[in-house]
């Protein structure tokens, strides 16, 4: 009975003795092929596979020349396996283990097969970068003048300094850059000269008022011309006289333009101090201007303008008397002013 005692004692000291002291099995295969050392339980898959799974990563076969590395999967007394991989540098020095650990070898070698692949894709990205080429100053021109050596310069060469690189200045926006609003509304000011409306060149006045929605506008002005000196016809004296337009413009404006157009239609009344029937002044016609923003609110406006005259009723100083004045069949003006509001 003692004798027996002895002997299970001494069996179970052999075994703590030789026992894995972090409770880790030995693996049971090792193969070592093309820079890849792997080193697994029977359990998990054969090399061939690995080197499968790593080719697939790649998407071509493995290098010649690929880094060395090491694999080893052992298991645990918990029945939990724990793959380590690391690299063995020229110097046979290693880079610091990654270590993963599962249940089953089939993931563990799945990780350890995107761990070589990308330590390898690396190394053949380094491997295409050509190292840099030494640029061979060219020789410096032997310096060939026709002056006597004790009127030479210094031959040594002097420094060539580049000239700094000019800071870079963006270009000014344009004021067209501007997006319209939705929509805008104002007041405008203007000072008008034109022929063909009253006699000779006439000269007046206009205020208009304007509302737009996104492209379209619209807008009612009034204008007053000034009361200008007749030929007379027949009579012995010029007779003055002026003209006072209501007109209504409905236009279109381009997105990101200082531009705008219209049509206008304007209906007035003829002036003169002659005491007669007051005649009516009715005409279409269409016109242009540009605007160019001073402030948000402010703008600098020109304007062309030509119409058609459809009313041509000769002006009478008395009814059956003599004629003073015969509208154009057109006319043509200029404006210059103001325009105050959200355009």
């Amino acid at each position: 009975m003692r004798s027996v005692l002895a002997v299970s004692a001494l069996l179970c000291a052999t075994s703590i003795a030789t026992a894995d002291p972090l409770g880790l099995d030995e693996p049971a295969s090792s193969v070592e092929a093309r820079g890849i050392e792997w080193t697994v339980p029977a359990e998990c898959p054969l090399y061939v596979e690995l080197v499968a799974r790593i080719e697939a990563r790649l998407g071509s076969e493995l290098p010649t020349s690929s880094p060395r590395m090491r694999v080893i999967i052992r298991g645990t007394q918990g029945k939990r396996l724990v793959a380590t991989v690391w690299q063995v540098l020229e110097s046979g020095q290693g880079t610091e283990p990654r270590t993963f650990s599962n249940d089953a070898c089939g993931p563990l070698t799945e990780a350890v097969a995107l761990v070589i692949a990308r330590v390898m894709r690396d190394s053949i990205a380094a491997a295409a970068i050509p190292p840099p080429r030494e640029v061979e100053e060219p020789p410096e021109a032997a310096v060939v003048t026709a002056f006597p050596a004790s009127r030479r310069a210094d031959p040594s060469p002097l420094p060539r300094e580049r000239a700094p690189a000019a800071p870079y200045v963006p270009p000014p926006r344009s004021v067209a850059d501007a997006p319209l609003a939705p929509k805008g509304f104002g007041a405008r000011i203007l000072a008008v000269s034109g022929v063909g409306t009253v006699p000779g060149v006439g000269v007046g006045g206009e205020l208009a008022l304007f509302a737009r929605r996104r492209n379209v506008f619209g807008e009612v002005a009034l204008t007053r011309w000034s009361e200008r000196a007749s030929a007379g016809g027949l009579t012995t004296e010029p007779a003055a006289v002026g003209l006072d337009v209501m007109a209504a413009r409905l236009g279109y404006v381009p997105e990101h333009t200082l531009l705008r157009a219209w049509a206008v239609t304007e209906v007035g009344r003829w002036t003169s101090p002659y005491e007669m029937p007051t005649r009516a002044h009715v005409a279409v016609g269409a016109g242009a201007a540009v605007a160019w923003p001073i402030t948000d609110e402010v703008r600098v406006v020109g304007v062309f303008e030509a119409t058609m005259t459809v009313v041509r009723d000769p002006f009478l100083a008395v009814p059956g008397g003599p004629e003073i004045h015969r509208p154009s069949a057109g006319a043509a003006r200029c404006s210059l002013g103001f325009e105050f509001g959200w355009w």
